[in-house]
């Protein structure tokens, strides 16, 4: 959901410090120890890229619409897809607590070759969350769409806009139990515990424990100002400032889903467009994916106009309605690394960014690039290939670039990539490659 309670962020996420450093990458496949490090083998989880995937159903501008058995219009995806020119791998809908679960939806999104992503929240309480007729029958339900599910039970918990929060240890408790019916009836349903980015001082209180979750999720949102209050601005906030807090925690033993992000592209507060904020979010985030939070092994856009709701009427998430912000997420998701079904188990491992190592042994045409956040100024890059300039960009946040290394003399040869702000050196990142064509 899309309540920003954001009282305290500013001091959170530590704003006002220096430049973060680069790392420089290169496109290569992981070796059996990185992968195993990439996988921690949780129902669902790729073993390595991140499921793409979105939330359509308050898009507007989506005209093909589906009515499921319980009477509610989703949006068909194929309308989405056409936009983004990509397949998503997974779509959410919510489902409040004791409502049935519209079984022919799921199915039919099952039957395309998606992964069903419910958030199930208990909007009248904890209180009525019972091991009773109402979760057994939910069970069965999920069970009988034989479609692999992420269900989101009772998320952004650690915030006070909500009717679960405020007894952790009651929280716990349900959940557990939520946890304990789903896996004794529908063993295709992996369980996402997903706090919202903030506060983060009460988060690890709710956690249910690791023998009770499959999956950790965040809930992430990017805007100009929290809180629609011009005393709070939040535009020098980017996004991988949000995720830090839960992957520091949790990444290693858990896969990470961004349940819900979105980047404004309107800002009612301010009266006006401002795809630029959108645009520098989207591309900070979907390039720093594969590349610095490689555990993350779902991402889920809120593509949505909250301006055409009337509890919200804050900002337009939806970058189906925006051509430039359109363009740019179109960009960022062209990457194998976000997937638009669930790999086969026995897939070949593909190549991915990996930090380059000291004398990379390299021949033939190689991929390098780097990533910085968008919101500490207006950053350029300029890489050096043997102290030579080998390419330039206006972008420090993502970019990457192909070298052809028969260009290079063989032996070591030396890479330096820079973040700029006109003429002065932000940040620096080396490297070496050992060439050998």
């Amino acid at each position: 959901m899309l309540r920003l309670g954001f009282a305290a962020l500013l001091a959170v996420v530590g704003l006002g410090a220096g430049a973060a450093p680069i790392t420089l990458y290169i496109e290569r496949s992981p070796t059996t120890a990185e992968l195993r490090t990439l996988n921690t083998g949780a129902k669902h989880e790729p073993a390595q890229g991140a499921l793409l995937g979105a939330y359509i159903d308050l898009d507007s501008t989506n005209t093909d619409l589906y009515k499921d058995s319980t009477g509610i219009n989703r949006r068909m995806p194929d309308a989405f897809e056409r936009q983004t020119g990509r397949q998503h791998a997974t779509y959410f809908f919510y489902l409040g607590y004791g409502r049935p679960a519209p079984e022919d939806w799921i199915t039919l999104l099952g039957m395309q070759g998606r992964v069903v992503h419910i958030a199930l929240e208990p909007n009248n309480g904890l209180e009525l969350v019972r091991d009773d007729a109402y979760l057994r029958r939910l069970a069965a339900s999920l069970a009988n769409t034989k479609t692999p599910i992420l269900l989101r039970f009772a998320s952004e918990m650690n915030g006070d806009w909500l009717a679960w929060n405020g007894n952790p240890e009651l929280y716990k408790e349900k959940w557990r139990l939520v946890t304990r019916v789903m896996r004794e009836t529908a063993p295709n349903v992996a369980m996402v515990w997903c706090p919202y980015a903030t506060p983060i001082r009460n988060i690890d209180a709710y956690y249910p424990g690791d023998e009770w979750v499959d999956w950790v999720g965040v809930n992430i949102y990017n805007v100009t100002y929290f809180n629609q209050n011009r005393k709070t601005p939040a535009r020098q906030v980017g996004p991988t400032e949000l995720l830090d807090p839960i992957y520091e925690r949790y990444a290693a033993r858990k896969p990470i889903m961004i349940g819900e992000y979105g980047a404004t592209h309107y800002s009612r507060i301010e009266d006006r467009s401002v795809p630029e904020f959108a645009i520098g979010c989207i591309r900070s985030l979907y390039s720093a994916l594969p590349r610095r939070y490689p555990r993350v092994k779902a991402v889920v856009y809120f593509n949505t106009n909250n301006m055409d709701l009337a509890h919200a009427r804050n900002n337009n998430y939806a970058v189906t309605q925006h051509p430039r912000v359109l363009q740019v997420y179109r960009e960022k998701i062209a990457s194998p690394w976000f997937l638009s079904r669930m790999p086969a188990a026995d897939a070949a491992p593909m190549p991915q960014p990996m930090p380059l190592r000291t004398d990379e042994r390299v021949s033939g045409t190689i991929t390098l690039s780097s990533w910085a956040p968008f919101h500490q100024g207006d950053l350029n890059l300029r890489l050096r290939v043997g102290g030579r300039i080998v390419f330039e960009a206006p972008d420090a946040s993502g970019w990457e670039t192909r070298l052809d290394t028969t260009t290079l003399p063989n032996g070591r040869v030396s890479v330096v990539a820079e973040t700029r702000n006109g003429r002065r050196v932000v940040s620096r990142a080396r490297g070496t490659l050992l060439v050998q064509n």
